[in-house]
């Protein structure tokens, strides 16, 4: 064997060996991050169930206890009155009535296993889906084509419902032009009246203006 074999060999062996290595490392990392892998899938899939529970009980509370044509200060509303202010005390107003907001959007409980656990996502689509019932069929098909899912941040939820910049521009197009527009006959004036005209309609075409010589247009 002649020394570019040898060495050929040797590189060969070198890699085999710096594999084996990587590969190696590679399976004890796994091993040592497998139990908090573990640990956390556990800890989310926990938080996506007691997260449908909570939803779950707030809207039981609300549908036996809220009467809606009573007085907030009516004896019909005192077991409401006392069962919000105990759970005021457990987490704050704004998140309460969020809650509630969104345990009243029946697609948003029909739905709740296929959409994300925040809380700020989800108010942010039931706000969406109030403003405009068109956008129901909208949003299960975008629920069915997985554009919206469990892993949807608050923004990409909002961009999916935002109308294409390609609409936008066919929607102006359709807009009746508001473009500013001055119109004179230039026979009308001597000389030296259009030479102070034209530097004044300068001006106005700098500002946006359109300056339009009706003359010009009944020489045409």
């Amino acid at each position: 064997m002649n020394k570019q074999e040898t060495k050929k060999l040797q590189n060969e062996q070198n890699r085999k060996t710096a594999e084996a290595q990587k590969n190696r490392a590679q399976e004890l990392a796994q091993e040592t991050a497998n139990p908090f892998i573990d640990n956390t899938k556990h800890a989310y899939n926990a938080v996506r169930k007691s997260n449908t529970s909570l939803f779950v009980s707030i809207k039981a509370a609300y549908e036996a206890l809220y009467v809606p044509e009573a007085h907030p200060d009516s004896p019909e509303m005192l077991a409401f009155t006392i069962y919000k202010s105990s759970i005021i005390s457990v987490f704050d107003r704004s998140s309460f009535n969020k809650c509630v907001r969104i345990c009243k959007n029946d697609l948003i409980m029909s739905n709740l296993d296929r959409l994300p656990v925040a809380w700020s996502t989800l108010s942010k689509l039931d706000s969406i889906l109030t403003s405009d019932e068109s956008l129901h069929s909208v949003f299960i098909e975008k629920l069915d084509s997985n554009e919206i899912n469990a892993r949807s941040t608050e923004n990409a939820v909002i961009k999916s419902f935002s109308v294409s910049d390609e609409e936008e521009d066919e929607d102006a197009d359709c807009v009746e032009s508001t473009e500013p527009v001055v119109t004179y006959d230039s026979t009308k004036f001597t000389e030296t009246q259009l030479a102070k005209l034209r530097k004044a309609f300068k001006t106005l075409e700098e500002l946006g203006f359109t300056i339009e010589d009706q003359s010009t247009e009944s020489e045409d």
